[in-house]
């Protein structure tokens, strides 16, 4: 006797969601700026938050990796190591020369690695 069997399975949804990015759009020169990455998760876990200028990457944060965070030389970007972090990176004595597009990009864990991305401009001010 031969019995086959259909399995339904449900799992509940996991992922990344509700990705916000707050750049502030004007900072005047010399200031400390606090760059933020909001997420939502949900089920998955981190696996990395990467920001950019333009196109060049400046800091990362793996929780994974020790230690967490990493930053990449990138003329004019000065980052506060110690305040940056999974959900903001804080930029110091900035100056004209880094206005531009800032990108977040996170990504969650395997299985998914879903990524999403989200950018805003920012204009540095003064003489």
């Amino acid at each position: 006797m031969e019995h086959n069997s259909l399995c339904v399975c449900i799992f509940p949804a996991s992922g990344l969601r509700d990705v916000r990015v707050a750049v502030p759009v004007a900072v005047r020169r010399g200031a400390r700026v606090k760059l933020s990455c909001e997420y939502d998760l949900e089920n998955a876990q981190l696996y990395s938050v990467k920001w950019y200028r333009g196109d060049q990457e400046f800091f990362r944060f793996v929780p994974r990796d020790e230690p967490h965070t990493q930053v990449f030389p990138h003329p004019g970007i000065n980052v506060d190591v110690s305040l940056s972090g999974a959900r903001a990176v804080v930029l110091s004595d900035v100056q004209p020369a880094i206005t531009g597009v800032y990108r977040c990009e996170v990504s969650a864990d395997a299985p998914l690695f879903h990524t999403v991305i989200r950018e805003a401009a920012m204009v540095i001010v003064g003489k």
